[in-house]
């Protein structure tokens, strides 16, 4: 994932999560937490 979602998941080891692996989760977050740009 880029670097720039890092402060989207301040609360996780960013880089233990696996693209494929959790999905659900970093599609949960971003929707949640992010702006348009970070959805697109």
């Amino acid at each position: 994932m880029p670097e720039e979602f890092k402060c989207y998941f301040w609360d996780t080891e960013f880089d233990k999560l696996d693209l494929k692996e959790n999905k659900k989760y970093i599609i949960s977050r971003l929707l949640t937490e992010g702006d348009m740009n970070a959805f697109n």
